[in-house]
């Protein structure tokens, strides 16, 4: 089968839905399919194959709802030529967004099989709250919000879910729809071998050997202020406490002189972006203490898994989605309540039995995600649906 992604947001930004989708592809190649990749151009589309793996630009204009989203034309005839040079079976997109719209009409018209990997839970009041800047449009946008993304879903074959919790409320919403539970993979060879500590540290001079890290996005959504406060008293409580934050984002100044305000310069360090892979590798997730986020958005959590694949708890929300993630493997917080989670940054890095239990655990719970299983689920999904049926007239 050949098989085209589509992304709305793609290199060289790098974020969950990418990383978690080159693994399936990848491992799809890796037992006999073909897979392309369609995304938008911009300004710094400069990559025509990523690991061999052909990309397809589309013409694009920048848009100030999500920095680092581009817009296309959602009826681009443009798509439908890829689809037919490339001779596509499956179509697979992910998300709800105007190049993904275009990939998916361009792929009913030819007849292909679709589907949709349901990443980002939009309709939440952060996401909302982070396109709007205003409280007062949440409630009508969240009933919208549903109907746009039913648009999408209605007219794909089957909607994958990366957590159980999007498939509960995806089947809530869409009771008639095929909509089945498939955790994003990953790699597990990619974590094993890790460089020794005294390495991690000469390379990076910020890092201890109980430091804390954060891996994200540093945007509003993710609540990396809200990490920083967080922080502010777990230096109150331990002098000790180091926290490293990897990534980089439109909020990246305003943190470093939120950490300067909050007088953490010697405590918080920002190490910037660090290319995917020199991250896996790098020993830093394998050598810290715990994993940490704030983020209350997260639907399933690559960084949980990753982190998990290299031994390494994690502390997050508990929140239905990424806390289905730490059970057995990491910490939960009272979701708002900065305190508690200063207080599981503290015990975990103080905690040596605390920190041994969770490690035995996440090296046996992240068999769960390995990617050549996730890639053989996907297979067996698409041959499912391949040939696709007859298109009904409303799915144009």
């Amino acid at each position: 089968m050949t098989i085209a992604f589509t992304f709305e947001i793609f290199l060289p930004v790098i974020h969950g839905v990418f990383t978690a989708t080159h693994d399936l592809a990848t491992n799809l190649i890796a037992r006999g399919n073909r897979v392309i990749y369609i995304a938008p151009r911009w300004p710094e589309s400069k990559i025509n194959e990523v690991d061999g793996i052909p990309v397809y630009y589309i013409t694009s204009y920048e848009t100030f709802v999500y920095p680092g989203m581009r817009n296309v034309i959602p009826w681009s005839r443009h798509v439908e030529r890829v689809l037919v040079k490339e001779n596509v079976d499956i179509v697979h997109i992910t998300g709800p967004w105007l190049l993904n719209w275009a990939t998916l009409r361009a792929g009913r018209r030819r007849g292909c099989a679709t589907v949709q990997t349901f990443h980002t839970m939009l309709q939440e009041p952060t996401y909302i709250r982070y396109f709007t800047h205003t409280d007062l449009l949440v409630a009508p946008l969240r009933m919208a919000a549903w109907k746009y993304f039913g648009i999408y879903i209605r007219r794909s074959d089957i909607v994958t879910g990366p957590s159980r919790y999007v498939v509960d409320e995806l089947s809530k919403h869409y009771p008639d729809q095929r909509i089945e539970y498939v955790p994003n993979g990953i790699d597990l060879d990619d974590f094993a071998d890790p460089p020794s500590i005294d390495s991690v540290i000469a390379r990076y001079h910020e890092f201890r050997e109980r430091s804390i890290v954060f891996v994200g996005r540093l945007g509003e959504e993710k609540a990396v202020d809200k990490l920083i406060d967080a922080a502010r008293i777990a230096v109150d409580i331990d002098p000790g406490f180091r926290l490293l934050i990897v990534g980089d984002g439109p909020g990246r100044r305003r943190y470093q002189n939120q950490v300067r305000r909050l007088g953490l310069a010697g405590h918080v360090f920002f190490l910037g972006r660090i290319p995917h892979r020199d991250l896996i590798t790098s020993g830093l997730l394998h050598h810290a203490r715990a994993n940490v986020t704030a983020s209350t958005t997260e639907s399933f959590g690559m960084t949980v898994v990753e982190a998990m694949a290299a031994g390494t708890p994690s502390i997050v929300a508990n929140v239905p989605g990424i806390s289905e993630l730490t059970v057995g493997t990491g910490l939960t917080f009272k979701k708002g309540n900065l305190r508690d989670l200063a207080e599981k940054m503290v015990l975990l890095f103080r905690d040596d039995e605390l920190f041994t239990t969770l490690r035995a655990g996440c090296r046996e719970h992240a068999r769960r995600f390995d990617g050549r299983q996730i890639a053989e689920q996907f297979e067996a999904l698409y041959e499912s649906i391949y040939p696709p049926r007859r298109r009904r007239s409303r799915g144009r």
